[in-house]
């Protein structure tokens, strides 16, 4: 009899401790991806934020209406993507860089020199993007 309760017992301590390292690494596993995704988020706005902010440095900017002619088929920014005249260093004008959500909902930067979608910046976070912008005189 005393072994079927010291058996019992040491089951029922088990499980116990069992669950609770399955509810710990659960919360550790949540948290990590947490983490990473702030991190990958952080990471291309900032990409992002730098990459519009060094286009509008020394009057080039965001590019509206017929200026844009190196992107098949993009006729403008609009509010699901913005394109950049950024200047470049030791060449004479300016490159430029169109930044913009696919179908999949992943963010791309795409110079007007590449071949392709561009770099992927961010993998599908959401489905929607919005860029709102004001372009001054």
């Amino acid at each position: 009899m005393e072994l079927l309760g010291a058996t019992l017992l040491l089951a029922f301590v088990t499980s116990a401790t069992a669950a609770l390292y399955h509810v710990g690494t659960r919360q550790q596993r949540n948290a990590r991806f947490y983490s990473e995704t702030q991190t990958d988020l952080k990471e291309a706005l900032r990409r992002i934020t730098r990459t519009i902010r060094h286009g509008g440095w020394g009057g080039v900017g965001v590019v509206m209406g017929s200026s844009v002619t190196n992107f098949a088929g993009v006729a403008n920014s609009t509010a699901s993507q913005i394109i950049v005249s950024v200047p470049q260093p030791n060449a004479i004008g300016s490159d430029q860089v169109r930044i913009y959500m696919d179908g999949s909902g992943n963010v791309y930067a795409q110079r007007n020199d590449s071949v392709g979608a561009g770099t992927l910046m961010l993998a599908g976070p959401s489905s929607t993007i919005a860029f709102r912008y004001w372009q001054t005189s």
